[in-house]
C-alpha cells in the first residue's frame, strides 16, 4: 500500500512540476571567433501557440550598426515585403526554419534567428543577431539559450503536493522508532 501511495504522490508531483512555462529567460553570447564581445539578455512571454507576445532584450558590448540598449519585442506583424527590414514570426523556441524574433528600439530593429546546420550568416548551432537602420549589416553570431521560468502557481502546487508526502514520511519514521 505504501508503494502505491508513493507512486501516486511522485506522479502527481512530476505532473505539477512539468507544467509548461510561458515565461522564458533569454541569454546571448557572441562567439569568440565572430570578432566582438556582444552579449544580450532578456525575457519573452509566450502564448500557448508558441508565439512571443511581449518581452525585452538588453544588448551590450556592441559596435557598428548594432546599438546597445533595451529593446522591446516587436509584436505587430511585419508589413508586406518587410518594410522594417526583417521577416519574423516570434516563434519560441527559435528553431531552424523559423523567421526569428524581432525587437525594436526607437527606429532601430534587431532580429535573432537560428542558423540551423550552418548558413552564410553563421556556422551550425549558432544564432545570428542582426541590426538594421535603413540597411542590413551582419552583426554577430553566437550561442543563445532560452530557459523556461516556472510559474509561481506551479511551484506552489508542487510544494502543496510535498506536504502529504512529508507527513506520511514522518509518520513512518515515528513508527519505526517506537517499534
Amino acid at each position: 500500500m505504501r508503494k502505491i501511495q508513493l507512486a501516486i504522490i511522485t506522479a502527481a508531483l512530476a505532473t505539477a512540476m512539468s507544467a509548461s512555462a510561458t515565461l522564458y529567460n533569454i541569454a546571448y553570447t557572441e562567439a569568440p571567433n565572430s570578432g566582438g564581445t556582444v552579449t544580450a539578455s532578456g525575457w519573452l512571454d509566450v502564448n500557448n501557440g508558441g508565439v512571443a507576445q511581449s518581452g525585452s532584450l538588453t544588448v551590450a558590448g556592441s559596435a557598428g550598426n548594432l546599438y546597445d540598449g533595451v529593446y522591446s519585442l516587436r509584436t505587430v506583424p511585419p508589413p508586406p515585403s518587410s518594410a522594417n527590414g526583417f521577416d519574423y514570426d516570434n516563434l519560441v523556441p527559435i528553431a531552424p526554419g523559423n523567421l526569428g524574433i524581432s525587437w525594436t528600439l526607437n527606429a532601430y530593429d534587431v532580429n535573432m534567428w537560428n542558423n540551423g546546420t550552418g548558413t552564410a550568416w553563421g556556422p551550425a548551432g549558432t544564432f545570428s543577431l542582426w541590426g538594421v537602420n535603413g540597411s542590413f549589416q551582419m552583426q554577430t553570431y553566437g550561442a543563445t539559450t532560452l530557459t523556461p521560468v516556472p510559474e509561481p502557481t506551479t511551484m506552489i502546487a508542487g510544494a502543496l503536493l510535498l506536504l502529504p508526502f512529508g507527513a506520511s514520511t514522518l509518520r513512518m519514521l515515528r513508527k519505526t522508532r517506537t517499534a
